[in-house]
């Protein structure tokens, strides 16, 4: 009972705010004059719109001498930022941090800050270069976090006579993944006549040579490997022999397979090990999802880890699920029988069941099972491959029981105005017969009040009080770690916390043990967000966060990106990012 008046309250001092507001809405943050377009946007197309820095950080620069590293394919007109996006920062620093930006997270706000980093077409950096170039420690980046589309398209733009072997490198493997041999070979043959004879290029001139049918000079090449030093691959010797030699063997079930490996067991049309599905490279997990030649077990788990990467759709992942066979008592007995299965087969049933079912609320128990068996990195692959069915049932008093995941499953998939959905309905029947929709305005409050859709929530530091007492009665463990986040958030955006809520969370709060980044790489991003320099901030945020979700990073660390974020006007990135990581303390 008391919960629910709580969320009465939280209701009726909303209402009261929205009814006071002549104006309309309660914005969250300060309007800009061009306000950018939100993270989850910009992850699905770069053509859709960026963000736009505050008037305060925008800097005028002279354009001097043309250096060929400026080029890109995005500009603050498809999606990336202004050609000023490094003014002010020195080229020493960001060519020393750029290698250091995750190629792996599953924040949907990190990939898209990323991707959107890397191919904006800029100014680079003043100061001596200590890479070989900027365009290749671009797109070594883009590589490396599996996008090799753009990491070629950054590639071919880079004029002949730029030598770096970090774009030959991402040519290279490029043109592996896609089957392009020929291609690859002219990155070979080119590479060695200048000179560059490295374990990494003579295997794959042997690879080469067998393609062109010159079995000897491909045995003498790798008679010439034995000879140079570095790491053994005896998986390529495996590889090598079955080409060659047409000998008859097994592959061992290896896990770090490059695309020299994947070329070559696709030309001897083997089987791709299922250990592949272990790999850590985004671009292999990609490639094993889609390929043919792999067990359908393997396609499942490198598909979900695909997509958390942010390199495989949903909708495909979405094929591999119904692709499964299942049994008639699986099938029968799902919820049980999934309790029972490998997680990743566990949400193809579910998955199923949610697409092929018609009775409403047999769809939301097979999604409410998916979205609870999920851990904070999984859950949002689980919302968005499931965000059709999501967005298809529509809120009902009837399933006030599935209002919380619903809304926390649509919010971690973008879908805000969905979530939105469910918390006023929720918050309409709340009552004592209805103590599931309280539970639902309790999870939906924090994220949606940060999360900046087109019909905000009105502040109001009264339902700010009588949410938390809500939480804490709720779980006390977990009002210390959603409350944690949401309060400093809340004052991060310009939101006013009354001081008696600060108190009642800082008397029950108890010390934590945190992993925070170096004391230089806060340093660093406070001061370039300061003096308003937009890609130096980005590239901070980007190594700060490091590859968890930001719902495992530390409140403080959170906190100071999120400021940092929208000091440089990247509000929108700002709130996607608060967002995650209210969400994912909030499941």
């Amino acid at each position: 009972m008391a919960l629910i008046g709580a969320v009465l309250a939280i209701g009726g001092v909303s209402m009261a705010g929205a009814q006071q507001d002549a104006g309309g809405p309660v914005r969250l943050v300060p309007t800009t004059e061009s306000p950018p377009k939100s993270s989850a946007q910009a992850v699905e197309t770069a053509a859709e719109g960026a963000p736009t820095p505050a008037q305060s950080s925008i800097a005028v620069v002279e354009l001097g001498r043309f250096d060929p590293s400026s080029v890109g394919v995005l500009s603050a007109e498809n999606g990336g930022f202004e050609v000023s996006l490094w003014a002010g920062s020195r080229r020493a620093l960001v060519e020393r941090l750029v290698p250091r930006i995750p190629a792996v997270t599953p924040s949907r706000v990190a990939q898209s800050l990323r991707r959107r980093l890397l191919l904006t077409a800029a100014q680079v950096p003043a100061g001596d270069p200590v890479a070989p170039s900027f365009l290749g420690l671009r797109a070594e980046r883009l590589a490396a976090a599996g996008d090799y589309p753009s990491a070629l398209a950054l590639a071919n733009l880079a004029p002949p006579q730029m030598e770096d072997p970090a774009l030959d490198v991402v040519r290279a493997e490029g043109a592996l993944l896609n089957g392009n041999h020929q291609a690859a070979c002219e990155v070979v043959d080119r590479v060695l006549a200048a000179g560059r004879r490295s374990p990494y290029w003579v295997r794959r001139l042997s690879f080469c040579r067998v393609l062109e049918g010159d079995v000897e000079r491909a045995r003498l090449t790798a008679a010439i490997l034995r000879e140079l030093p570095g790491d053994a691959d005896p998986l390529f010797d495996q590889l090598l022999a079955i080409l060659a030699d047409g000998a008859d063997r097994s592959l061992d079930d290896a896990t770090a397979l490059t695309p020299l490996h994947f070329a070559m067991i696709r030309a001897a049309r083997r089987a791709i090990p299922d250990g592949a599905a272990n790999s850590d490279d985004p671009a292999i997990l990609r490639a094993l999802a889609t390929s043919a030649n792999a067990s359908i077990e393997a396609r499942l788990r490198a598909g979900e880890a695909a997509e958390i990467a942010g390199v495989l759709s949903a909708e495909s992942l979405g094929q591999i699920y119904a692709s499964l066979a299942f049994s008639d008592d699986q099938r029968a007995n799902v919820l049980s029988a999934a309790l029972e299965m490998p997680r990743s087969i566990a949400n193809a049933l579910l998955y199923q069941t949610a697409v092929g079912e018609t009775i409403p609320a047999v769809q939301a128990e097979a999604l409410r099972t998916a979205l609870r068996l999920a851990n904070v990195r999984t859950h949002g692959m689980v919302a968005r491959v499931s965000a059709d069915r999501l967005a298809a049932l529509a809120p009902d008093p009837d399933l006030m029981w599935f209002a919380a995941d619903a809304g926390l499953g649509l919010l971690h998939a973008g879908a805000i105005d969905g979530a939105r959905a469910w918390f006023d309905l929720a918050r309409q029947v709340v009552s004592e017969s209805q103590p599931d929709a309280a539970l639902a305005v309790l999870k939906l409050w924090a994220p949606l009040t940060v999360s900046g859709s087109s019909s905000p929530l009105p502040w109001a530091p009264a339902a700010l009080a009588e949410w938390w007492r809500g939480v804490v009665d709720l779980d006390r463990a977990q009002a210390q770690s959603v409350g944690g986040i949401a309060l400093t958030i809340f004052e991060d955006l310009g939101l006013t916390v009354p001081e008696d809520v600060w108190d009642e969370f800082t008397g029950m709060a108890e010390p934590v043990l945190v992993q925070r980044p170096s004391a230089g790489l806060l340093r660093g991003l406070q001061s370039a967000a300061r003096a308003g320099r937009v890609g130096e901030t980005v590239l901070f945020a980007l190594v700060v966060l490091g590859e968890q979700h930001p719902s495992e990073v530390d409140t403080i660390v959170i906190s100071d990106v999120v400021m940092a974020l929208v000091g440089v006007g990247l509000l929108e990135d700002a709130r996607a990012l608060a967002l995650e990581a209210i969400v994912g303390r909030s499941l």
